[in-house]
C-alpha cells in the first residue's frame, strides 16, 4: 500500500494501522533529488499527467517559481513527517532511494523482496516491461536552471531566499505590510 504522510495522519484518525495490519513492514520509498521530485510534479500536476503511460492531453506546462518552491517545501515537510515518525517509534523500515531503484531495479528488488519476507523470482522480473517509466526530460533540466538562477543568494535560509515570481505571485515584504497597517506606507 501507498502512503504519503498526510494519508497517514488521516488513517490514523479512523484505524490502528498496526491492529488492521498486524506485523506489517514499512518501505520508505524517497528522493535524494527533492528539487527534481518539485519540478517533476510541478510539471505532472500542470499537465495532468501523472505515469507516462496516462493519456497525453496536449497541455503544454508553464514554468511557475512560486509552484516549484512550494512543491519543495511539501516534499521536504513530508520528508521529515517521515524522519521524526520512523525517529519517535523506532519501527524497523527498509529504506530505498528512487534514483537507486531506477539505476539498479533488481538488486534493490532482491534486498526488498528479503526484508519484508516476501520470496520472489528475480530472474522473472524484467523493468523493461514496466508501464511505470521515468518522465524526466529536457524540460526539467531547464526548469531546474532556471529555478536555481530565481532563487537569488543560496548562502541564505528559507526566510531569506529572494526568489523571482512571476506576476501573478508577488512576493510581498512581511516590513511592508506590516508598515502599511500601521499607516507608514
Amino acid at each position: 500500500m501507498k502512503v504519503f504522510g498526510y494519508h497517514l495522519v488521516r488513517i490514523q484518525e479512523e484505524i490502528s494501522i498496526e491492529e488492521w495490519f498486524p506485523g506489517f513492514s514499512y518501505v520508505w520509498l524517497h528522493r535524494r533529488d527533492l528539487l527534481g521530485q518539485a519540478i517533476s510534479f510541478t510539471i505532472a500536476t500542470q499537465t495532468r499527467r501523472f505515469r507516462e503511460y496516462a493519456v497525453d492531453r496536449g497541455i503544454t506546462p508553464e514554468y511557475n517559481a512560486k509552484q516549484i518552491y512550494d512543491r519543495l517545501e511539501w516534499f521536504a515537510l513530508e520528508e521529515a513527517r517521515w524522519r521524526e515518525y520512523f525517529a519517535r517509534t523506532a519501527l524497523p523500515i527498509h529504506q530505498l532511494y528512487y534514483e537507486d531503484l531506477v539505476k539498479t531495479p533488481h538488486d534493490h528488488m532482491k534486498a526488498l523482496s528479503k526484508a519484508v519476507g516476501v520470496p520472489i523470482d528475480i530472474g522473472t522480473i524484467n523493468p523493461a516491461s514496466s508501464e511505470v517509466a521515468v518522465q524526466r526530460t529536457e524540460l526539467n533540466k531547464e526548469w531546474r536552471e532556471r529555478f536555481l538562477s530565481d532563487c537569488g543568494d543560496i548562502t541564505r535560509l528559507k526566510g531569506c531566499w529572494n526568489v523571482k515570481f512571476d506576476a501573478k505571485h508577488k512576493k510581498v515584504s512581511p516590513l511592508r505590510t506590516l508598515l502599511r497597517k500601521i499607516r507608514l506606507l
